[in-house]
């Protein structure tokens, strides 16, 4: 029974060390996050109107990459106060122009979206460097033409618009500790349960 419980402990502790290790290998797969502000110019500014995830099934290190070589791949953004949100499902611009820039920043994992259109500017509705359109609302992401750092988003609709930057977002340690804590008593209640 001993010999079981140490088995399965490793086990665990191997999944939740596997769970906290930030997914910068290439092979492994690669969650990237953001947050998206509304303030134009100098970095991101809180409060943050949205947020997004992009993920590759199989990371495939730093570099650039078309949007139809990278492999399969989803991508999640948010703006909950307009009440729109925009899928992989959404993308208008063709996906061999679209070019997605992985790198780091540190330990987290960044993506940024350029655009090989000779232009400058995509062939999307919007121009941008990767456009998506739900139907009701678009997004869209700063190209190259526009002589910037691709960091600039805008969303529109036929009343509003967001228009600010977009960062990679950085798990702040207090939510690693609040992970850790959790999956710590995960681990007791196993052993509590293993012991009986």
């Amino acid at each position: 029974m001993a010999r079981g419980y140490e088995s399965m402990r490793m086990k665990l502790l191997l999944l939740l060390l596997g769970s906290l290790a930030p997914a910068s290998s290439a092979g492994a797969v690669a969650i990237i996050t953001m947050d998206f502000d509304n303030t134009p110019g100098g970095g991101l500014t809180p409060p943050f109107v949205g947020t997004g995830v992009f993920t590759v099934a199989t990371d495939p290190g730093d570099g650039t990459f078309t949007l139809d070589s990278i492999g399969p791949f989803t991508m999640l953004f948010s703006f909950p106060g307009l009440g729109v949100s925009f899928t992989e499902s959404d993308i208008v611009t063709p996906f061999p122009e679209v070019e997605v820039i992985l790198s780091h920043n540190g330990a987290t994992r960044a993506v940024q979206f350029s655009n090989n259109n000779p232009s400058g500017f995509g062939s999307g509705p919007f121009s941008g460097s990767l456009d998506l359109d739900n139907g009701v609302s678009a997004l869209s992401f700063e190209p190259p033409g526009f002589g910037g750092s691709l960091d600039l988003y805008i969303v529109r609709d036929s009343q509003t618009q967001n228009f600010g930057n977009y960062v990679n977002s950085v798990a702040e340690p207090a939510v690693v500790l609040l992970l850790g804590t959790g999956l710590a008593g995960i681990l007791a209640v196993a052993r509590r349960r293993l012991a009986a």
